[in-house]
């Protein structure tokens, strides 16, 4: 929306002006969208389980179609609570880019579409990853069972995540997660994707820096709310551009230090 008037005088109405009030606004109702969806996970704690764990056990082709559709709202209520306030920042950016060339109920219409396509997509990977853990979970719970050596791979599995936490592709990946919006959708002030492709970009662009942080949750229990709630906030926190990169160190320090005590542990 360009501006209008004469700078300073009657009738100017600058774009950065009449874009805060509805930043606010876009901003209010992705957490109480976020914070409805927690609602929905806390009340729901136990049909989500099931529903999200069903992903994982026996054959696939026993996965049926209403199992399916269970699972994936179980994975958007999850999506939508854990990762809506990371991605407020790039949807932000991408509505922002259509306030400078449309009128509002377009820029309305493209941060929904924007975070339609995020969430979606963070739904789809979430499921992938529940159903691959549930089996590489059940793998484990038969060899912690036998005392095979295989016992101490969820050990393992902290020390890989905490070593990629620590890592400097954590640290790439994080500034690409950061970055891909901005660069790729909005650039100056037009447009280049649609807002439904940009959020499906920006949660591509994303799993580097939070897929495995939402395995380790999978794999924690998917229905724990607080595994959730930490893991949200965490990678909340690493977003932020001043000590992101800080706070994934530290994260994989204690991820190091827990997984390397856990396996030997266990071997011991």
């Amino acid at each position: 929306m360009p501006s209008t008037g004469v700078p300073g005088g009657p009738g100017w109405c600058d774009a950065a002006d009449a874009w805060r009030p509805l930043q606010r606004q876009l901003t209010l109702a992705t957490c109480a969208v976020a914070a409805l969806a927690w609602l929905g996970l806390a009340a729901g704690s136990a049909t989500l389980a099931g529903s999200l764990c069903s992903a994982g056990t026996g054959s696939p082709g026993a996965f049926s179609l209403r199992e399916f559709a269970g699972a994936l709202l179980g994975s958007l209520l999850m999506s939508s609570a854990m990762m809506l306030p990371a991605g407020i920042g790039p949807m932000l950016e991408v509505a922002r880019g259509r306030h400078r060339v449309a009128r509002r109920g377009r820029v309305l219409g493209a941060a929904v579409a924007f975070t339609g396509g995020y969430v979606t997509c963070w739904a789809l990977i979430d499921l992938l990853l529940g159903r691959i853990t549930a089996i590489v979970g059940a793998g484990w719970g038969a060899a912690a069972d036998s005392g095979s050596f295989a016992a101490a791979a969820p050990g393992a599995l902290l020390l890989l995540v905490g070593v990629h936490q620590a890592s400097p592709w954590k640290a790439r990946a994080l500034e690409r997660c950061a970055r891909a919006p901005a660069a790729r959708h909005c650039g100056g002030g037009r447009p280049h994707a649609a807002p439904i492709v940009a959020g499906l970009h920006a949660a591509i662009e994303c799993v580097g820096c939070c897929g495995p942080i939402m395995a380790l949750v999978e794999l924690l229990g998917s229905a724990q709310l607080v595994w959730m709630g930490a893991a949200a906030a965490w990678l909340l926190v690493e977003r932020q551009p001043r000590f992101g990169r800080g706070a994934a160190r530290l994260a994989g320090a204690g991820l190091i230090t827990c997984g390397g005590t856990l396996a030997l542990g266990l071997l011991g």
